[in-house]
């Protein structure tokens, strides 16, 4: 049975709906994860601020994630969304390599304030994704 009012069937009404909600669960699973991934980091870097070998997999494992991410973007988005998201990935993937030298502990904080960059633009990049 279908009900019919001003021309939209409710099979319309929910088409309509689950489009809006993958969008939102799409949204909400990537905030999720960078909560996550953001206390995952912060840990780490208090718990073992001399290593950094368990940070570097975690910035790994959360790349892979993002790769993950993208190619699940619902087709509602824009292709700016994936285009944004690669980028946090090629920053990620940049920061797996970063280089350690004998220079007073300048290039070990240098790599923690690339990491705390990354993770705050990327909340602020998914905080700014509008549903509609």
């Amino acid at each position: 049975v279908k009900i019919v009012s001003g021309g939209i069937t409710s099979d319309n009404v929910q088409s309509l709906t689950e489009e809006g909600s993958t969008k939102k669960i799409f949204i909400n699973q990537l905030e999720i994860f960078i909560r996550r991934l953001s206390a995952d980091w912060q840990s780490d870097r208090a718990i073992q601020p001399g290593d950094t070998e368990n940070a570097k997999y975690i910035i790994q494992q959360a790349s892979n994630d993002l790769i993950n991410f993208i190619s699940r973007i619902p087709q509602e988005f824009s292709e700016d969304l994936g285009k944004s998201l690669t980028v946090f990935v090629s920053r990620m993937k940049d920061l797996r390599q970063h280089k350690f030298y004998l220079d007073g502990g300048a290039s070990y904080r240098e790599f923690w304030r690339k990491g705390d960059e990354i993770l705050e633009s990327l909340e602020k990049f998914i905080l700014s994704l509008e549903i509609e």
